[in-house]
């Protein structure tokens, strides 16, 4: 069929001829489908009325039409297909029918007047299809729906709160990022995973809670959500992606999961409420600047699983005092930050119980060479004067360290030996020394 208005062949609405004044559309019942761009940019049209027996709506069918302001949709409609009604910038009302089964990438994105979606039964997955829907501040997701998918609600600015059904068992990339507006979110019990952006930069987000069948945060999954305080991380998470939780400044505290076993670059970049970390036994690897700028960190306890240290990982955090690790993983840290890990390592004594301190006084005897050749490296003078003072360095040993600090150029440590030597002991202290085994004479006075 072939008229002023429409080209049909086959039941198939191929074209639409754009007429001088028309602003209402009504497409006659012998059609099942809108074709492929049969109305793109036909900007004079306001409301369309779509007749009973349309099945299908074709790829951006209606895609820049900035005027449309209502739409009709039959119940015989099966299929939005991708980018139907892309940057419909007007249309601020839809009604979609109960048996539809299929909405589309991009269906409706850039709809920047739509205020409320509902979206049928029918659907079990959705992808892109609203993002950018600036108006957009109620969402209705039905029992059945399994998959919120790429970019669902991404910028949707306005929107304040979205209940996720018990049925979800995936929220895909930047499903709900950049939701500004976004407060209020429960994620279900059966969701199994959470992909990279998922909720990025939703700075309204104060509380959520992990289900326990995740088990990977994705990368920049809350990247700055800069409202949110507490979050409940269950055991069963192995591997915290890069960005994960970067720029989050309002979180105070983070329960590590007893299965962790990876922190990727950034994850906890800029989370300055920070004060005390308790990274899990069995953690094996951290990334590069982990933690940088985590401003008000003080204690960190490292474990002893951990195989791998990138460098940075604490940068910028200036007001750390204490890092509490085994000394082969001192190699992986900073000079600042290996400089703590060491004095930690050797003088804090609150990290350690009455059973433990034996074999802990016999551990720091053990790796005394390594450790003071460490601070020799670092020409760490303040650290010397620490061993110095509880008579951790025997006098025989001295004259070793002297050439060692010599050679490595660290001035101020061989100066600080040499009047070690020289001036804390009496000749007939110097040879007792030099008599007795070192094993017998060194305790560490805690």
């Amino acid at each position: 069929m072939n008229n002023k208005q429409f080209k049909i062949i086959d039941g198939v609405l191929l074209k639409y001829y754009m007429q001088r004044g028309e602003s209402e559309i009504i497409i006659p019942n012998e059609v099942k489908e809108i074709g492929e761009e049969a109305f793109i940019y036909a900007r004079n049209i306001k409301k369309v009325v779509l007749g009973e027996g349309v099945v299908k709506i074709g790829v951006r069918a209606f895609s820049g039409c900035t005027e449309i302001e209502e739409l009709a949709l039959p119940k015989s409609l099966l299929v939005i297909d991708r980018w139907a009604f892309l940057n419909c910038e007007k249309l601020n009302i839809i009604d979609l029918p109960e048996n539809l089964k299929e909405i589309g990438y991009s269906a409706f994105s850039g709809c920047q007047s739509l205020k409320k979606v509902v979206i049928p039964k029918s659907i079990e997955e959705i992808s892109y299809s609203f993002a950018y829907c600036k108006k957009l501040e109620e969402v209705e997701l039905p029992e059945g729906l399994k998959e919120i998918g790429s970019g669902a609600f991404t910028a949707c600015t306005s929107l304040k709160k979205a209940d996720i059904p018990k049925s979800v068992i995936k929220i895909g990339y930047s499903a709900f990022s950049r939701c500004s507006k976004l407060n209020e979110i429960i994620l279900p019990e059966n969701l199994e995973e959470l992909e990279p952006f998922a909720f990025s930069h939703c700075r309204g987000i104060s509380e959520i809670k992990i289900p326990r069948k995740i088990t990977r945060i994705g990368e920049s999954t809350f990247k700055n959500c800069t409202a949110l305080s507490k979050i409940d991380i269950p055991d069963s998470v192995k591997w915290i992606e890069s960005e994960a939780f970067s720029g989050c400044f309002s979180l105070i505290k983070f329960d590590f999961p007893k299965e962790l076993r990876v922190i990727e670059e950034e994850a906890f970049l800029g989370c300055s409420l920070f004060s005390k970390i308790i990274l899990p036994e069995g953690l094996r690897y951290i990334d590069i600047c982990a933690f940088k700028d985590c401003k008000n960190l003080k204690t960190v306890y490292l474990p002893s699983t951990l195989v791998r240290l990138k460098k940075r990982i604490f940068e910028d955090c200036k007001k750390i005092k204490f890092i509490h690790t085994k000394f082969s993983l001192i190699e992986g840290l900073e000079k600042n930050d290996k400089i703590k890990a060491i004095l930690t390592y050797c003088s804090n004594k609150n990290s350690y119980t009455d059973e433990d301190r034996a074999m802990y006084n016999k551990k720091i005897i053990n790796e005394k060479n390594k450790i003071i050749n460490e601070l020799i490296e670092l020409d760490y003078i303040e650290a010397i004067d620490y061993f110095k003072n509880r008579d951790f360095i025997s006098i025989s040993e001295i004259d070793d360290f002297v050439d060692l600090a010599n050679k490595k150029g660290s001035t101020e440590v061989m100066m600080s030996l040499l009047d070690y030597e020289h001036n804390e002991f009496t000749i007939d202290e110097l040879m007792a020394e030099r008599d007795r085994k070192f094993e017998d004479e060194l305790s560490l006075d805690f």
